[in-house]
C-alpha cells in the first residue's frame, strides 16, 4: 500500500513539474508572439503599441503597454491643433496565462479551460488628458462603460480577440445633462500570424442621448463583418459589408426642424482586389428612406469602382504623405506639397490605364426619381513623363448620363442652393424699412437656370424629365450629341 501511495506520489509530483515545465516554455512562447504582436504595430499608421515591462512567471507573466495616438486623422486636422494635443494614450496592463490549457476569464463571464498557447486579458487605463477631458464633462472616468479585452493566443499563431463593452446608462454635464443610454459593444476579430489576415464582427445594439430642449439622437441595430487580408502589395484587401438599422437627429425647438434627419436600412459593402501590380475597389451604399428636413427620399444610395490602380504608386504615395505630415502637421504648407507630391506621382497612377466608374447614384422622392452614372478612363499608353494638361486631356475619356424628374431635382439644387449661402440672410439690411428686404424664391431661380440650361440645349426637357448625356474623348467634348467646344462650355 505504501509502496502504491508512494507511486502516485511520485507520478503526481512527475505529472506537477511537466505541467511547470511546459507552462515555463509555453510562457517563452507566448512572450515571443507577445513582442511579435508589438513590433508589427509599427507599421500601423495612426495609432502604435509601445511596451514597457513584461514580467514572465512560471504559470502566469504580466506586462504593461500604451497605444498611442500618433496623429489625428487626416479629418480633423487643422491649422489650429496644438501639437501637444497628440498623441492620446491609453495604458495597457496585461495578465497573461501560459497554455498548454490556460485556465482564463473569458467574456461570456465563466473561466474555462481551453488548449492554447496563452490568454491574454487587458485592462485599461486613460491617459490624464483624456480624464482631465471626462472630469470637465462631468463624467467620472470610473464610471464610464467598462470593457471586457480577452485575445486568445493558439498554437499555430494565430489568435483571437473577443471584445464586450457593457451597456452603461448615466448623465454627462452639470448645468445641461445629456442623457446617455448606451446598450453595449460586442467584437470577435480572428487574426493570422502576423496580424495578415483580420477577420471577425462588430455590433451595436443601440445608443440614445437626449439633451432636455435641445436635441434628441438615437441609432439602434449597427452591425459589421470584415474579412480582409494584407496583398503582396501591402495593402489590405478583402470585404467589408456594414449595416445600420436606424439613426435618427431631433430637435426640441420647431425653428430648427429643417436641421432634423433620421435614415432606416443604411447598408454599406466594400471590396477590395489585387491583380498583379494594380488595385482595384469598389463600394456601394444604399438607404431605404432618408429624410433630411421636410424632405424625404427613397432608395437613395450609390455604387462605384476604381479599376487598375497602380499600387507601387499608391504605397510611394502613402509614403510621401506620412513624411509630410510628419514633417508639416497640419500647416498649409502640407496642402500645397501634398498637391505637388500628387502631381509627380500621376503619370504613374494613369499608366495602366486606370478606370473610374459611378454606376449610379440617386435617389426616389415626391414627384419621381432622379439618377446618374458616369465613367471615367485613362489610356496609359499616352502618359508620360513630365504630365501636361494637354497630354491628359488627350489620354481621358468620359461618358456621363443624368436622369432626373422635374419637381425632385428643382426642390434638390434649391435645398443645396440655400445651403451653401447662408449668408445672404445675414447680410440684409435689417435697419431699412419693413418689407424693404426682396423675397427670393429659391426654386424659382433653380427653373429659371435650368430653363437656360434647356434653352442651350444643355439639357433636354420631355414629360417633366430632364435628362442629359456627354462623352469626352480624344480631347472633345460631346453634349447631347453636340461636339461643343470646351472654351465655348467655359464661356471664354
Amino acid at each position: 500500500m505504501k509502496r502504491m501511495m508512494g507511486g502516485i506520489l511520485v507520478l503526481a509530483l512527475g505529472a506537477l513539474a511537466a505541467l511547470a515545465a511546459s507552462s515555463y516554455w509555453f510562457g517563452i512562447r507566448t512572450e515571443s508572439e507577445y513582442n511579435a504582436m508589438i513590433q508589427r504595430s509599427a507599421e500601423w499608421q495612426h495609432f502604435k503599441l509601445t511596451a514597457h515591462e513584461y514580467t514572465r512567471g512560471v504559470f502566469h507573466s504580466e506586462a504593461r503597454a500604451t497605444l498611442e495616438l500618433r496623429e489625428p486623422p487626416p479629418s480633423v486636422q487643422d491649422a489650429s491643433t496644438d501639437e501637444e494635443s497628440f498623441p492620446f494614450t491609453v495604458i495597457l496592463a496585461h495578465e497573461i496565462t501560459h497554455g498548454p490549457v490556460p485556465f482564463g476569464m473569458f467574456p461570456n463571464g465563466a473561466r474555462v479551460l481551453r488548449p492554447a498557447l496563452g490568454v491574454i486579458e487587458t485592462k485599461l487605463t486613460l491617459d490624464p488628458r483624456l480624464r482631465e477631458l471626462f472630469e470637465k464633462i462631468r463624467l467620472n472616468d470610473q464610471e464610464f462603460p467598462t470593457m471586457d479585452v480577452i485575445t486568445v493566443l493558439k498554437w499555430g499563431g494565430d489568435g483571437e480577440t473577443d471584445l464586450i463593452v457593457h451597456p452603461y446608462r448615466g448623465e454627462v454635464g452639470e448645468e445641461s445633462k445629456l442623457g446617455l443610454d448606451f446598450h453595449g459593444l460586442k467584437s470577435t476579430i480572428h487574426f493570422s500570424p502576423g496580424f495578415k489576415q483580420f477577420k471577425g464582427t462588430l455590433s451595436l445594439d443601440g445608443l440614445t442621448a437626449a439633451s432636455p430642449g435641445e436635441v434628441d439622437f438615437s441609432l439602434k441595430g449597427m452591425h459589421c463583418t470584415f474579412d480582409q487580408f494584407e496583398g503582396q502589395s501591402g495593402f489590405y484587401l478583402g470585404d467589408v459589408n456594414y449595416g445600420l438599422e436606424r439613426m435618427a437627429m431631433k430637435h426640441s425647438d420647431p425653428a430648427d426642424a429643417n436641421q432634423d434627419f433620421s435614415f432606416q436600412g443604411l447598408t454599406l459593402r466594400t471590396q477590395a482586389r489585387e491583380s498583379g501590380p494594380n488595385l482595384s475597389s469598389s463600394a456601394v451604399l444604399a438607404l431605404d428612406r432618408l429624410n433630411a428636413g421636410p424632405e424625404s427620399y427613397e432608395r437613395a444610395g450609390f455604387e462605384v469602382e476604381l479599376r487598375k490602380l497602380d499600387s507601387a504608386a499608391l504605397g510611394d504615395f502613402q509614403k510621401t504623405m506620412k513624411e509630410l505630415r510628419r514633417q508639416h502637421g497640419s500647416t498649409e504648407r502640407l496642402s500645397e506639397e501634398t498637391l505637388a507630391a500628387f502631381l509627380i506621382l500621376l503619370p504613374r497612377l494613369l499608366k495602366h490605364s486606370p478606370e473610374v466608374e459611378l454606376k449610379e447614384v440617386g435617389f426616389v422622392s415626391t414627384g419621381g426619381e432622379v439618377r446618374a452614372s458616369a465613367r471615367l478612363s485613362f489610356d496609359g499608353a499616352r502618359i508620360r513623363s513630365p504630365l501636361s494638361f494637354p497630354m491628359l486631356l488627350q489620354s481621358a475619356q468620359m461618358e456621363t448620363t443624368l436622369t432626373a424628374a422635374e419637381t425632385p431635382l428643382v426642390r434638390l439644387l434649391a435645398s443645396m442652393g440655400s445651403r451653401e449661402t447662408p449668408a445672404a440672410v445675414a447680410d440684409a439690411d435689417v435697419n431699412g424699412p419693413a418689407g424693404s428686404e426682396t423675397a427670393k424664391d429659391p426654386e424659382a431661380d433653380v427653373r429659371s437656370t435650368l430653363a437656360v440650361l434647356v434653352a442651350q440645349k444643355y439639357l433636354l426637357l420631355e414629360n417633366g424629365i430632364y435628362s442629359a448625356s456627354a462623352r469626352f474623348s480624344g480631347g472633345l467634348l460631346s453634349l447631347n450629341g453636340q461636339v461643343i467646344r470646351l472654351d465655348q462650355l467655359l464661356g471664354q
